[in-house]
């Protein structure tokens, strides 16, 4: 059966792995006949459902990944209970909640399992450009917009810029006083500068510059 199934999506799918590729196009019973036949064969399930390979159109993906991205909910139950890592990430650096953050458009199902089964760290990953689930949750225009955004943030998710700004406070608050008064000094002589008529930390706060506030 799960070399019957992988030849087929080999001869329908050339560029993508047989596997993402039924999870990117919601077959239900394929996805569940190629994990059948490869524990039949002997195969490690957890690692065939983690691995990270390509969708349709040959771009880096993974099962969990395609599932999310199109609110395949059924087919994300049948992976996390094959142990499918929650963890793993495209060469971009996207998990699977970057992509359920941003696309998913009709129901919160999705978000609510991956965050279930993930841990903080990657629910606040970042790509190699920086941006958490958070970040892209912020650029999804659908109804439900605000739903996820609560959501990933009842679990701990945050933006990268809010990452930045705890990591900043975490680092001046391990300064040695002294290095924390020349730090004062030397932020007041700035807004002095730049803004001579100016209190430096109303002009900082009126700017919006978070770390010269926290400084």
């Amino acid at each position: 059966l799960y070399k019957t199934l992988n030849e087929k999506y080999k001869k329908e799918f050339p560029k993508g792995t047989p596997l993402v590729c039924a999870c990117e196009k919601g077959r239900v019973e394929d996805v569940e006949g190629m994990i059948r036949g490869a524990r039949a064969a002997g195969m490690d399930v957890t690692a065939m459902v983690s691995e990270l390979g390509t969708d349709s159109n040959g771009y880096s993906s993974t099962p969990l990944i395609m599932a999310a991205r199109y609110e395949h909910s059924t087919i994300i139950e049948i992976l996390l209970q094959c142990n499918a890592d929650t963890a793993t990430t495209t060469n971009k650096g996207f998990n699977a909640l970057h992509y359920a953050a941003e696309n998913n458009e009709t129901t919160t199902t999705t978000v609510q399992l991956l965050l279930n089964n993930m841990k903080l760290e990657d629910i606040n990953h970042k790509t190699t450009d920086g941006d958490t689930p958070l970040d892209y949750c912020y650029r999804n225009y659908s109804s439900i917009k605000q739903q996820l955004i609560d959501l990933i943030r009842q679990k701990g998710g945050k933006r990268e810029s809010e990452l930045a700004a705890e990591a900043e406070i975490k680092r001046i608050s391990l300064l040695p006083e002294k290095e924390l008064k020349e730090l004062y000094k030397t932020l007041n002589e700035k807004y002095k500068k730049e803004f001579p008529e100016s209190t430096p930390l109303v002009c900082a706060c009126e700017k919006g510059r978070v770390e010269d506030v926290e400084g």
